[in-house]
């Protein structure tokens, strides 16, 4: 396989770096412009230009697989353009939404895949969050995308109580509801006293409330004889990049939709709309 790697040098070089060990590349191309690409079979997508998702179009209409590395605020008119290209060039479109590819995630999604209720909670001081270049938004929006990810059905109902004074974002709870009767929460606090990030995923067997920061669980379950069993597990941390590489690459091998594809994208961009048309009215 031939691949393609668009973006600046100091970061093609590190993807360079990580695709040189996979034997199903036999060839890598890096550019900083697509239109210096020539043919590719698949490549990576470093963009955080304006027209980003302009050029994203033009590779997937050319027939390219691509790996999309930029950010997912987009709105759902684009993304529903991307999705529609995707489906007629019968390509793989994968994006970096990497709370997906790390290794608690995978494990937590192995042991639940289906589960009836998640509850993530981020609660960061005041201070830390006024250092952070990204803006609220980007606190709630990668739980809201791994919320929507995991459970795969659609969303029936969304309910936010914001906590805002002079336009000044402190706090959010986010409600949903899906079609098959499952719930998702999401609370984002930066009025706390020190960092901490978990996820609570249950279904009618198991329940696992996860130290996000930590890579550590405790997991609840029903033993044969009937009794809830409690076990702590430190899960072994591993480079979200390189999973997600390895993940977009076996999608095209065996032709199946990416962890991540431009499907997840539509759904997110369309529930972030309908969660902002709430807040404006507050």
């Amino acid at each position: 396989m031939k691949m393609g790697i668009i973006g600046p040098a100091e970061r093609t070089s590190v993807w360079e770096q990580r695709l040189r060990p996979v034997q199903s590349i036999n060839e890598v191309v890096t550019t900083d412009r697509a239109a210096y690409l020539g043919s590719v079979d698949a490549c990576i997508f470093l963009d955080e230009s304006r027209n980003r998702y302009e050029k994203l179009l033009n590779l997937i209409r050319e027939g390219v697989h691509v790996f999309a590395i930029t950010p997912l605020n987009v709105d759902s008119d684009t993304a529903l353009k991307l999705f529609r290209s995707a489906e007629e060039a019968r390509v793989q479109v994968q994006f970096a939404h990497w709370a997906t590819f790390t290794s608690l995630t995978e494990w937590m999604t192995e042991q639940i895949p289906n589960p009836r209720s998640l509850y993530f909670s981020r609660i960061i001081p005041r201070s830390v969050f006024l250092g952070y270049k990204t803006g609220f938004d980007h606190l709630w929006l990668e739980d809201m995308a791994l919320c929507l990810s995991w459970i795969s059905s659609e969303v029936h109902r969304i309910e936010t109580v914001p906590v805002s004074y002079s336009g000044d974002e402190l706090a959010l709870h986010l409600h949903i509801r899906f079609d098959n009767g499952a719930t998702g929460t999401i609370y984002v606090n930066t009025l706390g006293s020190d960092v901490r990030h978990e996820r609570m995923a249950s279904d009618n067997r198991m329940s696992i409330q996860a130290n996000v920061l930590e890579n550590h669980v405790r997991l609840a379950h029903l033993t044969t004889e009937e009794r809830v069993m409690v076990e702590q597990k430190s899960i072994e941390q591993r480079e979200p990049a390189s999973t997600a590489l390895l993940r977009f690459i076996k999608s095209i091998q065996m032709r199946l939709d990416p962890p991540f594809s431009v499907y997840h994208l539509l759904r997110l961009s369309r529930t972030v709309e309908g969660i902002r048309a709430q807040l404006a009215r507050y």
